[in-house]
């Protein structure tokens, strides 16, 4: 069998990179095929075989003084055997174009030989990425920068920072390559219990997307809002990108609130009125106080008519909505009113204003006063003062047609004021009791008060007489006045059976006289 030699410097020129073999002075002992395409023709005549190495560089690549000095002293190093590796990283101008190339320079040892060897690679399509990504990177790096929220990258793994805007640095410092829960928390010995990692990436590693959400940091003491994302760094692992928005303003405007609305529920629950808020189109109740909770529960959210009255099937027929507002849903301030609630039965005495709520929606705000001892008081007053106006009544009724007993068989029965239907009833309903009551014989009927007699008088004497008369008794008329003559005349009342005489004492004389007889 034959075997198959290949030489190792045919293998060297298939390489892209540019490989030089240097001795131990410094000089080129071997250069590779992929020299030739990256050299000018003025190059390519300095940089040969037999050249110093440092000369034909310079003069094929031309460095900058740093880099020069640089290489020069690594190379120095190397082929004394002071160093063993140099990397540099340099532009060069070549056909009209800059490029970019990386330098490795590191000791050659092969039998009796000592040098160095020199790998160079042109790097100019890559560094043109970094110098995108750079410039990108600077771009984006400005722009949070000039972000008043903080803004940092932190590897999801590690916790290390990896970036953070100027805002940051004001409040925590330059914190580059620190650990984010050891700069960013007080007193933490691990990863934060909050920490929102496992939030930002599903099952399969993938990033879920923005997740908001609030805290207070323990090294500020301020709030933010947090808005984190789970993106991919420039090597490819992922990171969690945070944005924090300082809102302690807000949250202390929140806790005023919280603490006025604490301190107003401590008043309204003081108070002995009932006080709510209900919706003025659904009917929802959107506050109670602690008298509603009291006598009816926690009612908050149920329908008013529903809970506050009983056996309503509908908005109350007495709500007072409609007096509230109007026609343009403009307030018209406080509606004052009475009425007794149907579940317990308490007397309320109610103020019902229109108001607006947070949200803006038009609400009836009640407050009411539970007046029931009163109501009962004004009822007994009302039940004391009807009982005085009867006995006043019954008073008046005795005392406007008194009889007078003047012996066992003759009473007197004077009258005075007006003689109208009510007091003819009287008179005769008197009468009656009286003569049955004193078993009279003899009525004097004395008309000399009365300051008029009408017709309706007139036939209530007759009546009168006429009752008296089916008792057995006979009524004697005294006291009429000429004009009360007239009128009687006038009526052309029926006097038969009647005894008239002018005054009172002539009838009582007259009765006197026919009981002797």
């Amino acid at each position: 069998m034959t075997s198959l030699m290949i030489d190792p410097w045919t293998i060297l020129d298939t390489l892209s990179d540019n490989l030089a073999i240097l001795d131990q002075a410094g000089t080129i002992c071997y250069l590779n095929a992929s020299w030739q395409n990256s050299l000018t023709e003025d190059a390519a005549q300095v940089f040969q075989v037999g050249q110093d190495y440092l000369t034909a560089h310079q003069v094929a690549f031309p460095l900058e003084a740093a880099a020069t000095q640089a290489q020069t002293a690594a190379l120095q190093a190397i082929l004394t055997g002071g160093a063993e590796e140099f990397y540099l990283d340099f532009p060069a101008l070549l056909k009209g174009q800059t490029c970019w190339f990386y330098l490795n320079i590191s000791p050659y040892r092969h039998a009796e030989m000592t040098g160095a060897i020199v790998r160079q690679r042109n790097i100019t399509r890559r560094k043109l990425v970094e110098l995108s990504l750079s410039q990108a990177h600077g771009q984006i790096e400005q722009i949070f920068n000039n972000f008043d929220q903080l803004v940092y990258i932190a590897d999801m793994q590690t916790y290390e920072l990896l970036f953070v805007n100027e805002y940051f640095r004001k409040i925590f410092g330059e914190s580059v390559g620190k650990i984010c829960w050891q700069v960013l928390q007080k007193d933490q010995t691990g990863p934060c219990s909050f920490c929102t990692n496992e939030k930002l990436i599903d099952a399969t590693g993938q990033p879920t997307g923005t997740y908001t959400w609030e805290s207070q940091n323990t090294v500020t003491g301020n709030w933010s809002e947090l808005q984190d994302n789970a993106i991919r760094w420039t090597d490819g692992r992922l990171v969690r990108l945070q944005i924090a928005t300082d809102i302690t303003s807000r949250k202390q405007a929140e806790q005023n609130l919280r603490d006025a609305h604490i301190q107003t529920m401590q008043i309204l629950d003081s108070l002995n009125q009932i006080v709510y808020v209900a919706d003025f189109e659904t009917y929802e109740i959107l506050f109670v106080n602690k008298q509603v909770r009291d006598l009816f529960g926690d009612v908050t959210g149920k329908i008013c008519w529903q809970v506050l009255q009983t056996g309503m099937t509908g908005p109350c027929p007495f709500c007072t909505n409609s007096k509230l507002v109007d026609e343009h849903g403009r307030s018209l301030g406080t509606y004052v009113w009475e009425f007794q609630n149907t579940i317990h039965g308490v007397w309320l005495d109610v103020r019902d204003t229109a108001i607006r709520w947070t949200d803006g929606r038009l609400v009836r705000m009640e407050i009411a006063t539970n007046i029931t001892e009163r109501k009962q008081m004004e009822m007994e007053q009302i039940r004391l003062q009807n009982e005085v106006i009867q006995a006043q009544k019954q008073l008046l009724h005795e005392l406007s047609t008194p009889m007078i007993p003047l012996t066992d068989e003759i009473v007197v029965l004077p009258l005075i004021g007006t003689l109208n239907a009510e007091r003819a009833q009287q008179l005769l309903e008197n009468l009656l009791e009286g003569v049955a009551a004193k078993r009279a014989k003899v009525v004097i009927l004395d008309i000399t008060a009365l300051p008029t007699v009408d017709s309706q008088a007139a036939q209530a004497l007759i009546m009168a007489t006429q009752a008296v008369r089916l008792l057995g008794a006979q009524v004697i008329l005294t006291g009429i006045r000429p004009d009360v003559a007239q009128t009687m005349v006038n009526l052309n009342l029926d006097l038969q059976g009647m005894v008239i005489q002018g005054t009172l004492q002539a009838g009582i004389a007259y009765a006197v006289g026919a009981k002797r007889r």
